[in-house]
């Protein structure tokens, strides 16, 4: 595995996770990693191999965001990149299971985002209390 976090730190990070709704980990994949997948993503023409769309301003909102698109992830270029994501989240929480895979497009000209939770506190406390399990997601920055 590539993907470097020191079990010290899990305690901590899991900590912010539930006080925050989110928990920021630099440079815990090896660069090659990433740069081997952001050179999949720019040789590709993204209009044939990757389908993005618009997604919300906000969540809960109606309103699209122009400067921001996704595009499912399901290719075997990107393998690699999910194995470790997996086997990163799996240190955290053994029963945490990525379902969907996703790339995230920001286009010039769109404004700055800070960390934040994608999913409101009440829909965590309702799956929490009915589920045991919550969602989450996992944002993995190539640059």
């Amino acid at each position: 595995m590539s993907a470097v976090i020191d079990d010290d730190a899990v305690e901590t990070l899991l900590k912010c996770f539930w006080e925050d709704g989110y928990m920021i980990m630099p440079k815990v994949f090896a660069a090659e990693m990433i740069t081997t997948v952001r050179a999949k993503i720019e040789a590709d023409d993204e209009s044939k191999t990757l389908d993005f769309v618009s997604i919300f301003k906000e969540v809960g909102s109606n309103t699209f965001d122009e400067f921001r698109k996704m595009a499912p992830l399901n290719r075997k270029a990107y393998k690699k990149l999910k194995d470790e994501a997996t086997l990163l989240i799996k240190k955290f929480h053994m029963r945490w299971q990525p379902k969907e895979w996703v790339a995230l497009k920001s286009l010039p000209g769109g404004e700055e985002q800070d960390p934040h939770r994608d999913i409101p506190a009440v829909a965590i406390g309702k799956a929490r209390k009915k589920f045991s399990e919550i969602q989450a997601g996992l944002i993995i920055g190539l640059t």
